[in-house]
């Protein structure tokens, strides 16, 4: 933040608050509040929608002095847009050459879903995936897991998960149990950070296993359930047990069950 005092009028250039096209919050913080009827410690506020060019905020006698009032600009939290481009799904069988398996979990469009893999392999895939790294079918055992997750994952491995579901990072956060700030300071997660983070991650690739296609997990993940009353399978992932149900009603529809 930057304080500075209101000028009869003050000018507005992008390029003195951050990125071009950025929402920006002006608030307007009164030394004598009576002045205008505020309560103490609640400033006006104004949002600007993006610009391109300047913008102007006209001084306002009866309502802005400028001896007793300052403006501080800050950036608003980034609104979730979807991105230019988008995930892809790779499907790999045992025939599928290493090379390519390999290529795609290093790729940054790509999630890999591999068939008939052990369990130990399959939440080893979802690392990989996450981390945007490979694991040899020798290294992708049950220990290889524990020690990632003891280790703790990497903040790329939210952002990468937030956008392959295609959810805003606080909708994230509020699943996994970590608040906005502590995932912006994080560098690595928590051990219980990283457990949770991968089990949201593991219930999602289920899904997009037996869906088949990335946009109809995002579509089924994100819509409430008659089944999980009423809730969607994101916000049941937010325990294991829930995520545990979400799991058996993906295999209820794997069968051909209705739910």
């Amino acid at each position: 933040m930057c304080p500075v005092h209101l000028l009869p009028m003050f000018l507005f250039k992008p390029e003195n608050l951050g990125k071009q096209g950025n929402r920006v919050r002006v608030q307007i913080l009164d030394k004598q509040s009576a002045l205008i009827g505020h309560q103490p410690h609640r400033p006006f506020k104004h949002s600007f929608p993006p610009w391109d060019g300047i913008a102007f905020l006209p001084s306002d006698k009866n309502h802005l002095p400028p001896a007793i009032w300052q403006v501080i600009l800050s950036h608003m939290a980034e609104t979730h847009k979807p991105s230019e481009r988008d995930y892809s799904v790779v499907f790999c069988t045992a025939s599928t050459p290493e090379s390519e398996v390999k290529s795609a979990f290093r790729s940054k469009w790509e999630w890999v879903v591999l068939s008939q893999a052990s369990t130990s392999a399959w939440y080893a895939t979802v690392i990989s995936n996450l981390l945007r790294s490979y694991s040899t079918p020798e290294k992708a055992t049950v220990d290889f897991v524990r020690s990632t997750i003891e280790h703790g994952l990497h903040r790329d491995a939210f952002t990468r998960l937030k956008a392959v579901i295609d959810i805003s990072g606080d909708e994230l956060s509020q699943v996994v149990r970590i608040p906005p700030r502590t995932v912006a300071r994080r560098e690595v997660f928590k051990p219980d950070e990283s457990e949770r983070i991968l089990r949201v991650a593991s219930v999602f690739q289920r899904a997009i296993e037996v869906l088949g296609a990335l946009d109809k997990a995002r579509r089924w993940f994100s819509n409430p359930k008659r089944a999980l009353g009423g809730k969607t399978p994101m916000e049941f992932c937010d325990t294991e047990p829930g995520a545990n149900e979400v799991v058996n009603l993906l295999g209820r529809i794997e069968h051909g069950v209705f739910t």
